[in-house]
């Protein structure tokens, strides 16, 4: 998906030049996530999968950014927070989308309940990959790395249970996953600390 997102990135960023990338950044939040977001609302298959493509519409436009602010000489850190932020905020609120997508096609609760579990589980992923920045040999994943590591991203295996028709099942395998993950991650940076 990167290789694909870095090509197509390349071609369209020349055309945006006329616009910040931090206008871009917002701009992909403010378009595509609520689109997604909606999508999910509508709880049929072929709406959920107008709402994963919104999503990645929304990740090649962080590639679209970043390209556009190298061909304008505006890389900040300012820039990079912006964008760090918008893609938790865009992917926490499109999985908040699909964990709503679930509950409307099971009437479960349980829904709520591992959807809360995936969330909490993303964020204190954040968290401690974010303030121990942890052991060299950690799985960080680096947004634009082209090795396998990458596709343990949460958002990847829940887009494939979109398109699969069975997102339910995949929540919980997600669920379960980002959760042995922090804690994995927490008790290496811990006994290394």
């Amino acid at each position: 998906m990167y290789i694909i997102f870095d090509k197509l990135s390349k071609k369209i960023a020349p055309h945006m030049t006329f616009l910040t990338p931090n206008q871009i950044t917002l701009g992909r939040f403010f378009l595509f996530i609520p689109l997604s977001f909606l999508c999910f609302l509508q709880g049929t298959y072929l709406f959920s999968i107008l709402g994963i493509l919104l999503y990645g519409m929304f990740s090649l436009f962080d590639w679209v950014d970043g390209k556009v602010a190298k061909l304008r000489k505006m890389t900040s850190k300012k820039g990079e927070f912006l964008d760090t932020i918008i893609d938790r905020l865009g992917s926490r609120a499109v999985m908040l989308g699909m964990i709503i997508f679930v509950f409307i096609t099971t009437q479960s609760v349980l829904a709520w309940i591992f959807g809360f579990l995936l969330l909490l589980g993303c964020s204190l992923d954040d968290y401690v990959k974010l303030t121990g920045k942890l052991c060299k040999n950690d799985l960080v994943i680096d947004a634009h790395n082209y090795s396998l590591k990458s596709l343990l991203i949460p958002e990847y295996f829940l887009v494939a249970g979109t398109f699969l028709n069975m997102l339910p099942l995949f929540l919980i395998i997600t669920m379960v996953f980002i959760n042995i993950k922090w804690v994995w991650r927490a008790i290496k940076w811990w006994k290394t600390s």
